[in-house]
C-alpha cells in the first residue's frame, strides 16, 4: 500500500485509538466493512519477505476476535444479497478476503478461519495456479533477499527491484540470469501458491473464490482493452475450473486510473459479478464494487488501523473526499 491513507494511519494510529472503535463506528454510520490480507505466516517466506507486513498467526487470530466483536462475518453469497437488497437488519457485516492465492490460505488461513467460523473468499491469478509461474514483485523479493544475504547487494539493484513494476518485470530475469538464481527451483521447492487441489478443498470447505487478474499487472499502466482481457480471462478461468456461483473480481495492486467505462464493459460479460478495490472506506458510484480496507499497515493491529481508517473516513466524508472520482472514459 501507499499514498495519503497509509500516512495517516501510520501517524495518526495512537491518536484515534485514544476513542473508543465503538465512538468511531457510531459516528461513521459505517455497515459493510471488507478488511483484506495477504499472508499469515509465523515464518515469512523469501518471495513476500521485501514487500509487505506479515501477521503471524496470534497476530492474526487477535485481529480476528477485535473485529468479530463489532461485525458478523458473511460470506460472498451473503454479500450480493445485502448489495442487492440492503441491509435492512441494522447490523454491522464483515466481508473478509485474500489476495495472492498464495499456498497458506490453505495450511494455515483455512484451519484458523474454520476454527473461529468465519468465511472469506479467496482471489486467484491463474497464471501462478498450480505454481507454474511467479508473480514479478514476488521475484524481485526473492532476488533481494539472496543478494543481500551473500552480500552482493548495491543500492541501485536494490532500487531498481523495489520500484520493479509489470512493465519492467524482464529486468527480474536479467538480475537472476546474471546471478544463476533459478526461479523454476524456487517454484518447485518452496511452492509459493496454492494448487488446482488445494483450491478444490477450500470450496469443499465453504469457501469462496474470485478472480484477481491473469498474472497481476497494476492496471494504470495498461490499456483499457487490456484491463478487460486480463480480467474476463481470470474470471472465465475461475468460473470455468471451480464452477463458482458468484462471480468475482478483485483488481491487482488498485482500482486507480480505471475508468468508470470498464465497469460498464465489464458488466456486459458478466452483469451480475462482484468487483473489488482496496481503496479503505470510501463510497462508490458503482453498486457491485466495494472498497476493501487494506489491513497490512506497518506493525499495526486491527484496532489501530480499524480506528484510523474510520477517522481518515470521517475527515475525508466533511470535506467531500469520501466518494470515489474517476475518468469517465468514453
Amino acid at each position: 500500500m501507499a499514498g495519503y491513507r497509509d500516512k495517516f494511519i501510520i501517524n495518526f494510529h495512537s491518536l484515534t485509538t485514544a476513542m473508543s472503535l465503538s465512538w468511531w463506528l457510531e459516528r461513521s454510520q459505517i455497515k459493510l466493512f471488507c478488511p483484506v490480507y495477504h499472508l499469515v505466516s509465523d515464518k515469512i517466506p523469501d518471495h513476500i519477505k521485501h514487500l509487505y507486513p506479515v501477521r503471524s498467526t496470534t497476530q492474526f487470530e487477535n485481529d480476528l476476535d477485535l473485529m468479530l466483536k463489532f461485525f458478523e462475518p458473511i460470506n460472498i453469497g451473503q454479500l450480493k444479497n445485502i448489495l442487492k437488497n440492503g441491509n435492512n437488519s441494522g447490523k454491522r457485516y464483515m466481508f473478509l478476503s485474500f489476495d495472492d492465492g498464495l499456498s497458506e490460505m490453505n495450511h494455515i488461513v483455512a484451519p484458523i478461519l474454520k476454527k473461529k467460523s468465519v468465511p472469506a473468499v479467496f482471489f486467484i491469478n491463474p497464471a501462478f495456479v498450480d505454481n507454474k509461474n511467479l508473480f514479478f514483485r514476488h521475484k524481485a523479493s526473492i532476488l533481494i533477499e539472496y543478494l543481500s544475504k551473500n552480500k552482493i547487494l548495491d543500492f541501485s539493484t536494490k532500487t531498481q527491484l523495489k520500484s520493479l513494476n509489470y512493465l519492467q518485470q524482464n529486468l527480474a530475469d536479467d538480475i537472476a540470469n546474471q546471478y544463476q538464481i533459478n526461479f523454476e527451483d524456487y517454484l518447485q521447492q518452496n511452492t509459493p501458491y496454492l494448487t488446482k487441489t488445494e483450491i478444490e478443498q477450500l470450496i469443499h470447505q465453504g469457501f469462496d473464490i474470485g478472480a484477481h487478474s491473469w498474472d497481476h499487472p497494476q492496471y494504470e499502466l495498461l490499456p483499457q482493452s487490456v484491463q478487460i482481457e486480463q480480467t474476463i480471462r481470470s474470471i472465465d478461468y475461475v468460473t470455468s475450473a471451480f464452477q463458482v456461483e458468484v462471480q468475482s473480481f478483485a483488481f491487482p495492486f488498485t482500482d486507480y486510473g480505471v475508468q468508470n467505462n470498464f465497469f460498464r464493459i465489464l458488466a456486459q460479460y458478466y452483469p451480475e459479478s462482484l468487483t473489488f478495490g482496496c481503496a479503505g472506506l470510501k463510497n462508490e458510484i458503482f453498486p457491485n464494487h466495494i472498497q476493501r480496507v487494506p489491513m497490512e499497515v506497518k506493525d499495526l493491529n486491527a484496532q489501530q488501523v480499524l480506528s484510523a481508517e474510520l477517522c481518515y473516513y470521517n475527515f475525508k466524508k466533511f470535506f467531500g473526499k469520501d466518494k470515489i472520482v474517476r475518468a469517465d472514459g468514453i
